[in-house]
């Protein structure tokens, strides 16, 4: 497993900790708490359903966002290699509807641009309690592993263009780093 391929997001008594799961040389993983939140900055993060994903298979990706404090959107783009995967589809999670708000979710990628999904989350309407705080799953991107990306080494999924928003469209500081699968034949 590639280390960017195990990393976490996870609370730990309370507070926001990224944890990376590194390969031990056994085969066993370890686990090591790089930091801690109260920055103040929203942090989201890729889960991958399998970090060496087979060619020909679909991996299911989960973004996840913790540290939120009163977020109602959260668009943002991922760059891909358009000649080794290939965007499938995407789903909504219960994050921004966890207080009963309606809420839209929209993907798309341009022919024009290859290699680039766009998401868009937003709560449209609100509920008994918007907008969201916490931490939990804003939705799961699925990407085919074409044939022969293997040969390619480790593949790389980087978001862009990230924001965050609370109401009135104030912008919150915001971290999503990139994610590495390693494909296999």
């Amino acid at each position: 497993m590639g280390y960017a391929a195990g990393m976490r997001i996870a609370a730990l008594t309370g507070l926001a900790c990224l944890v990376l799961l590194l390969p031990a040389c056994s085969g066993d993983t370890k686990i090591q708490i790089i930091g801690g939140g109260g920055t103040g900055t929203v942090l989201l993060s890729m889960v991958p359903s399998d970090p060496t994903p087979a060619e020909g298979s679909i991996v299911s990706l989960t973004v996840t966002i913790m540290d939120a404090d009163s977020v109602v959107s959260t668009p943002f783009r991922i760059r891909y290699d358009p000649a080794r995967t290939e965007f499938v589809d995407g789903m909504v999670g219960s994050f921004l509807s966890s207080n009963g708000g309606n809420v839209s979710f929209l993907t798309g990628t341009d022919p024009t641009n290859p290699g680039v999904v766009t998401v868009g989350i937003a709560i449209l309407s609100p509920g008994p309690t918007d907008p969201v705080s916490g931490a939990g799953e804003l939705c799961t991107l699925r990407f085919e592993i074409l044939p022969g990306a293997a040969a390619g080494g480790g593949l790389t999924l980087q978001p862009f263009n990230v924001q965050v928003y609370k109401p009135g469209l104030e912008l919150v500081p915001s971290t999503f780093g990139p994610l590495t699968l390693n494909p296999v034949p």
